[in-house]
């Protein structure tokens, strides 16, 4: 469960230092010449995607479960993987969501990935 609140909390500084988007995975800046040369912010879903390998799934997995207030050990074992990716990805795009929910919502997964690892 670490490495996914590890990879939680890296996409949540990239959203932080680069910046955050909706409507698509990757937002690109261009140069003066009219080129891509940079990227410019990343939804919840691009930016776990930037920062994980192996983690990815799982780390949408528990995002997800965390959006609708599914919790348990095996609450993200009764989803398809399409739905948990379209979970995050359509609470990303919602109308008024702000970069720091976003943020918001991938630490407070990432705390309580670790509160659920550690013994009571």
């Amino acid at each position: 469960m670490s490495d996914i609140a590890d990879t939680l909390e890296k996409a949540a500084d990239v959203l932080e230092t680069i910046g955050w988007v909706q409507g698509s995975s990757t937002a690109y800046g261009y140069g003066p010449d009219g080129n891509i040369d940079h990227i410019v912010g990343y939804c919840a879903s691009g930016a776990l995607h930037r920062v994980s390998g192996l983690e990815y799934e799982s780390a949408m997995s528990a995002m997800a479960c965390e959006i609708v207030g599914c919790h348990g050990d095996h609450c993200h074992l009764l989803w398809p993987i399409g739905f948990r990716s379209a979970t995050v990805v359509e609470w990303n795009d919602e109308p008024g969501r702000t970069k720091y929910e976003v943020i918001d919502m991938m630490r407070r997964t990432a705390k309580n990935l670790r509160n659920e690892a550690t013994p009571e």
